[in-house]
């Protein structure tokens, strides 16, 4: 066989075969150890994880310990300019409308200072993207219309 013919020729089928495996076997290799490293980190992470819940529930069972914070009130409601202004025992005729639309006619028919009207008219304005097709807002924002629009209920009567 000529010599440029050789170097053409195929290796036998035996030696190639196992050189893929060698191959394979590498590359098994290779993902054993990285899947073994990322089992150690997973682990290393959940030992720091239980590590810091630990913490926090004696934290926790520290506070609840404390007597100054065992006999306080569970909820404490803070007190806004919207509870003096109009207390729940108020009549309905004196509350607000909760819809935009009136809120803004009651703000333009209103002598309230410029800084106060465009402070309004700025409420609003972002309130609209709350608000129904009709207008109306959600009983959530009461306390806001209550709290922001207070003084315009002072100058419509």
């Amino acid at each position: 066989m000529s010599p440029r013919l050789a170097r053409w020729r195929r290796p036998p089928v035996g030696d190639e075969r196992e050189r893929r495996l060698r191959e394979r076997e590498q590359l098994v290799e290779q993902r054993t150890k990285a899947v073994g490293e990322r089992e150690r980190a997973v682990a290393r992470r959940v030992r720091e994880l239980a590590a810091r819940e630990e913490a926090l529930i004696a934290r926790e069972q520290a506070r609840l310990d404390d007597p100054v914070v065992a006999s306080a009130p569970e909820r404490v409601e803070p007190v806004t300019r919207a509870h003096e202004a109009a207390p729940p025992s108020a009549p309905v005729a004196e509350r607000l409308p909760l819809n935009v639309d009136e809120l803004a006619r009651l703000v333009d028919a209103s002598s309230a200072p410029l800084e106060l009207s465009e402070e309004w008219r700025t409420y609003l304005f972002f309130l609209r993207g709350y608000a129904a097709l009709d207008g109306t807002l959600p009983e959530s924002f009461e306390s806001l219309v209550d709290e922001v629009f207070s003084d315009l209920r002072r100058r419509s009567r």
